[in-house]
């Protein structure tokens, strides 16, 4: 059995899972896992969202990667690949920088929400941030789900009515 770093929505921070298959990996991010690749080697398993529809499942945290940030939902894994392509855990120095790249956030609402930025926090992510903050705290006090269009419409100024009132 190997143990893996886990983020549970409504948790505020990681925490260690014992995964043996793929098929449990699959299970305990709800659908097929799909892998999006951190930094140093540090890959993020989460839900592909082709069987179980991402945004049906619960916010998790927000991810910055580059100059883009998304809403991730549900179970999520991190985990290395080994050198015959399976996953192993973490070692030390790839903890540490995940540990380092997890911050918590209190927004105005007073919802605390995990922000995940592995190559370093930028200026540019504060607006997106603050804009998908808008968006849960309407998701909150409504019990609405948030897709990715949505997040993107409130970014692009593109908006919904249903949420415009929210993003001015």
């Amino acid at each position: 059995m190997s143990k893996f770093l886990a983020k549970i929505p409504g948790e505020q921070s990681w925490r260690e899972v014992e995964l043996t298959t793929y098929r449990e990996l699959d299970e305990f991010v709800g659908g097929r896992a799909d892998v999006i690749p951190l930094s140093m080697g540090i890959n993020l398993y989460m839900n592909d969202g082709l069987i179980t529809k991402i945004e049906s499942q619960p916010f998790n945290f927000c991810l910055s990667l580059n100059s883009y940030v998304s809403p991730i939902y549900g179970n999520v894994v991190v985990a290395s690949e080994g050198e015959s392509d399976d996953i192993v855990p973490l070692n030390q120095e790839q903890t540490k920088h995940l540990y380092a790249s997890s911050h918590a956030m209190t927004l105005p609402s007073g919802l605390k929400i995990m922000h995940l930025c592995p190559s370093g926090f930028r200026l540019e992510h504060i607006e997106p941030l603050r804009m998908l903050g808008e968006v849960l705290r309407e998701t909150v006090t409504t019990n609405n789900q948030v897709s990715d269009s949505d997040f993107v419409a409130a970014w692009t100024g593109e908006g919904n009515n249903n949420h415009e009132s929210n993003w001015k």
